[in-house]
């Protein structure tokens, strides 16, 4: 950084801290008092967060005679102001330590270079360009990042406790990073790299069971099977030393294959194994048509995801390539698959003509190539023919033979067929007349062949998205979905969305999510690929308190599904609930720039603002969501709410109240009221209404309990009862 370029401000809170002003470090001795220079770093450790003086009293003073202690507060405030600008007049002009109503915060405006601010910047500006394989220039933003690492955060403030959540999510944030960039050195082919980095992680926490994964196969790839071996033995002892757990079943199944030699060993960037199925050239002179291409291709992915061996991309990634001028390796880096399957679909009357290619992203070469010229009726047989030669022409990548898939069962009637990929086709749209749509034609598809399990646990998710709304009656549409799903697995018990279907009527009807996880686990382990399940699963971990495991379920998820908005959005809720609303923030941001229109990204958008006190941008996000909520959930009203509480925070008193009055008038869920009399600090009508949402099992009363805007709430005996009754343990 150049003099002219250089900040009149910069501040190191990594490792030692340090101020320098002009170039010039500030001394000590210029902020009069130690709780001066104490005060500084408070504030810095979120700028632009306001801290109310109750807080920073606490911070300083341990509590001691608050009252008495105001003046003193304000002392600081002036000794600070004093040592950052030596020739402030007045203490309302300084640019850096500002008052906001009763409370102080370091202003978010100013130009000042923070080391933590910098660091996060470069770690957002690595993440994209990873996700699209553009390993290099990840590696370049990344490094510039741990650069500025020079050691914890406020390391000489080390048992302060207003440091200790800020210190961890940075170390967390760095240990983060590390592990990312091992994984860019691995795809780049620079094992020893990638290896040093999980070295420094586990430096740091030995007992980091993902970078002991990620150790062992680094050492693998290198070729050092005994020092894998040695990373899996040395791990295994940390964890029972530190954590007293035996290693998880993950860690332990890489260890069985590292020791039978049965992982390949890449030579490439890209691995041959990690498979998108684009969408075919649809030359169907009937556009409506449409739905049975896309309803091929996505059995085809079906079909192959059941090779355990293959990495299959979830459709909802690859149909964002529905039309593109991309080429094979471009498309290829963006997904970070090493094989592409691409071809088109001619139907007219009762021929098909489909062809096939199977081809190699880095080399741009066609491995294997097929076409079928046949009747309606073959088109099962087709399906299977195409899985059957790209698994046959991906073996050769394979160390040992494919396992073969499972069966799949499909309709013997190829009408009935026809009318479940529209069903499919429809349920995928998520609208009111689409949802109706697809359970009409999963309906057709029964009535021509009723004991196609498929069709019927489709039926059941439809049914089931329509009692949501509601758009159909609820008791007797939930029953209906119950009884359809049951008699799939009746018919066919490896049908895995039937067992999805039946986990979320345990969760949301019979309020059992352990209940429900069984299900879902049941559902995931029949269809690993199925991202609907995934992140239904992943919402229950939520509400079971599991947060952490709710992460790793979404981060699993976007590994075969990179694109989706919906897993991208609720990994940054499931960070939300977790209280990491930085990494929150980012995740959300991240989904936001893949669907723009979606009102409840905006809305938990503004509740991350909310809960980080940034309640300008909280508004603007739930203004966002409370214009696209108009259509078509208009009673919704839940951001309404929230939006309500952000401009009662900025000072529009009577706002929040007023909105709960329209509400509980208007007859919404009580679970919202229930929120809204939490937020306005009246906890006996809070509870009150969240009982009446218990009994009345409206959606939002699960989601609730694990509302950080709950938090206040949750050491009340009350609302420890709601999570026993559950069944599930109090945070």
């Amino acid at each position: 950084m150049t003099d002219k370029a250089r900040p009149m401000l910069e501040v190191r809170l990594f490792g030692g801290f340090e101020v320098l002003l002009d170039g010039q470090p500030v001394p000590s001795s210029a902020y009069g008092r130690r709780q001066t220079q104490a005060l500084l770093k408070i504030l810095l450790t979120s700028r632009g967060r306001v801290f109310s003086k109750d807080e920073l009293i606490e911070a300083l003073y341990g509590g001691e005679n608050p009252q008495k202690k105001v003046g003193n507060l304000r002392g600081r405030i002036s000794e600070l102001r004093r040592a950052l600008e030596p020739n402030l007049d007045k203490g309302v002009n300084s640019q850096y330590i500002l008052r906001m109503g009763e409370g102080y915060c370091f202003s978010s405006d100013a130009p000042v270079w923070l080391d933590t601010e910098v660091f996060q910047e470069q770690i957002t500006h690595g993440q994209p360009a990873q996700e699209k394989g553009h390993w290099r220039f990840a590696v370049e933003s990344y490094e510039r990042a741990l650069k500025l690492y020079r050691g914890e955060f406020l390391e000489a403030d080390r048992y302060e406790e207003w440091s200790l959540a800020a210190r961890e999510r940075w170390q967390e944030e760095y240990l983060g990073t590390l592990s990312q960039l091992a994984q860019c050195h691995a795809e780049l082919g620079d094992n020893k790299k990638a290896i040093d980095c999980c070295k420094q992680a586990l430096a740091i926490q030995p007992a980091r069971e993902s970078v002991i994964r990620q150790l062992m196969q680094y050492y693998y790839i290198a070729g050092e099977d005994s020092r894998a071996v040695e990373a899996y033995e040395k791990g295994k002892n940390v964890l029972k030393e530190r954590l007293d757990v035996e290693p998880s079943s993950e860690t332990r199944a890489l260890y069985g294959q590292i020791r039978q030699s049965q992982l390949p060993r890449k030579t490439s960037v890209l691995d041959p194994l990690r498979i998108a199925v684009l969408p075919f050239v649809n030359l169907c002179p009937n556009p409506e048509d449409e739905y049975f291409v896309e309803g091929m291709v996505e059995e085809l992915i079906y079909s192959l995801s059941k090779v355990r061996e293959l990495k299959v991309i979830a459709q909802t990634s690859v149909l964002t390539y529905k039309g593109t001028n991309k080429s094979i390796a471009q498309i290829g880096r963006e997904l970070r698959v090493g094989t592409v399957v691409e071809g088109s679909v001619r139907k007219a009357d009762s021929r098909l003509r489909i062809t096939a290619q199977l081809v190699d992203v880095e080399r741009e070469e066609h491995i294997w190539a097929g076409e079928y010229d046949r009747y309606l009726d073959d088109v099962f047989a087709i399906q299977t023919e195409i899985s059957r030669e790209v698994t046959t022409n991906l073996c050769r990548h394979l160390p040992t033979p494919a396992k073969k898939a499972s069966k799949i069962r499909y309709s013997g009637n190829a009408e009935a067929y026809r009318h479940y990929l529209e069903g499919q086709y429809f349920l995928k749209k998520r609208f009111e007349d689409s949802l109706h749509k697809a359970r009409v034609s999963f309906e057709k598809a029964l009535e021509i062949d009723e004991d196609f399990a498929r069709a019927r646990a489709g039926l059941a998710f439809a049914l089931w998205l329509l009692t949501q709304d509601p758009l159909i009656p609820r008791e007797r549409g939930i029953a209906r979905a119950e009884k359809e799903a049951k008699k799939a697995l009746s018919i066919d018990n490896t049908v895995g969305d039937a067992y999805a279907a039946l986990g979320g009527i345990q969760r949301m009807i019979y309020l059992d999510p352990r209940g429900a996880e069984s299900y879902y686990k049941k559902g995931i382990e029949l269809d690993p690929h199925n991202m609907q399940t995934q992140d239904r699963r992943a919402l229950n971990l939520i509400l079971l308190g599991e947060s952490g495991a709710a992460i790793d379920c979404y981060r699993q998820a976007l590994d075969i599904d990179p694109l989706s908005a919906l897993a991208n959005r609720n990994l940054g809720y499931a960070l939300y609930c977790a209280h990491r609303y930085n990494d929150a923030l980012n995740q959300l941001l991240k989904a936001e720039r893949l669907e723009r229109h979606d009102w409840s990204l905006h809305h938990v958008i503004g509740s991350v603002y909310l809960q980080m006190q940034q309640y300008e941008q909280a508004r603007e996000a739930l203004d966002q969501a409370v214009d696209a909520i108009r259509k078509p959930f208009e009673n919704l009203s839940f951001p309404d709410l929230l939006h309500a509480h952000a401009r009662e925070l900025m000072g529009e008193k009577g706002a929040l109240r007023q909105m709960v009055e329209r509400l509980e008038a208007d007859n919404v869920q009580p679970a919202i009221i229930a929120l809204g009399y939490f937020l306005l600090g009246d906890a006996d009508e809070g509870f009150t209404w969240l009982e009446r949402a218990r009994e009345a099992r409206a959606g939002w009363y699960l989601y609730f309990l694990r509302e950080p805007l709950m938090d206040p709430y949750k050491s009340d005996p009350r609302y420890r009862e709601h999570l026993v009754r559950l069944g599930v343990s109090p945070e």
